[in-house]
């Protein structure tokens, strides 16, 4: 959604006149060598824009296509974490990347970045330059009629992942040990499942999650490592749903600014639930991301 926001935005920004906009993806995952290969050769193929706009993980077949034409590259980088599992090769990989674009002017190369946050992780720690603030948009009057909603005796554990932190389980068991019913939402129809002390709860329709999240008293936000910007908390605050979690990467600059309970574990995240500590969501901050309002923000 973030890459197709951008590339509508900028194509807006340079003339529909002038440009045609030609997306491409992959919906299967990609396992092996051959795979992977594969892959990045579909990459460098389909790479052959006025302008090419690709994920970071494709960057460098898409920077090579056009390394010697007039042609120009965006890559949209939503994080980088070193823990967060990279095969040998892929850390490689990006270090490959990161050289690469060291050395390249901004008339061919620009880094798009979805939070201040990677922005100055990028420009500080890896001494990136040509950097681009774009972040995620919302479609905010979808979410309105949500607000005010009563809440029940639920708490929102975020999305099903991977990536979430261990410590959600066991906080899970303790809440449900108190009345509370916890769940975590999924659009996807195979990992709906119910567990002792919580569910995976499918949703088929937007509007469906949306209620649930609503009138819930609480929505977690617990990644194991700092990630690009959690639109499901973002959303939660949207609905009128007080957010908890820690200060990690994007989700750190959106608790901030969305006045959400920033912690530093699960147990500070449990108290605050069973105190009720409720305060105020910083709607004004949530406005600077509406459809239609965000440019283009260059450092």
């Amino acid at each position: 959604m973030h890459e197709k926001q951008f590339a509508e935005g900028l194509l807006n920004r340079l003339g529909q006149e002038k440009y045609e906009l030609r997306m491409f993806r992959q919906w299967r995952h990609f396992e092996g060598i051959i795979a992977q290969i594969l892959l990045l050769f579909w990459a460098f193929r389909k790479a052959n824009g006025k302008i090419n706009i690709s994920v970071a993980r494709l960057a460098i077949p898409v920077i090579l296509r056009n390394i010697f034409n007039n042609s120009k590259v965006y890559i949209v980088w939503h994080y980088y974490a070193e823990e967060d599992g990279k095969s040998w090769f892929l850390k490689n990989w990006y270090q490959l990347f990161i050289k690469l674009a060291r050395l390249l002017p901004a008339q061919k190369l620009e880094i798009v970045c979805v939070a201040p946050y990677w922005m100055n992780y990028f420009k500080q720690q890896l001494g990136l330059p040509n950097l681009i603030l774009y972040p995620n948009l919302f479609d905010t009057e979808k979410y309105l009629e949500y607000r005010g909603m009563k809440k029940s005796n639920k708490i929102h554990f975020g999305q099903v992942s991977s990536k979430n932190d261990a410590g959600l389980f066991q906080l899970a068991a303790h809440l449900h040990a108190q009345g509370y019913r916890c769940y975590f939402s999924t659009n996807v129809k195979e990992y709906a499942a119910k567990f002792a002390h919580y569910e995976n709860k499918y949703f088929e329709f937007f509007e469906d999650y949306l209620i649930e999240m609503a009138s819930s008293k609480f929505t977690l936000a617990f990644p194991k490592f700092a990630e690009g910007w959690n639109r499901v908390a973002h959303e939660s605050f949207l609905v009128g749903t007080q957010v908890i979690g820690p200060k990690l990467g994007g989700l750190g600059d959106l608790l901030y600014g969305a006045n959400g309970h920033i912690v530093a574990s699960t147990e500070e995240a449990e108290a605050i639930i069973i105190n009720q500590e409720v305060q105020a969501i910083n709607y004004q901050f949530l406005d600077k991301f509406r459809e239609n309002v965000v440019g283009l923000r260059q450092k």
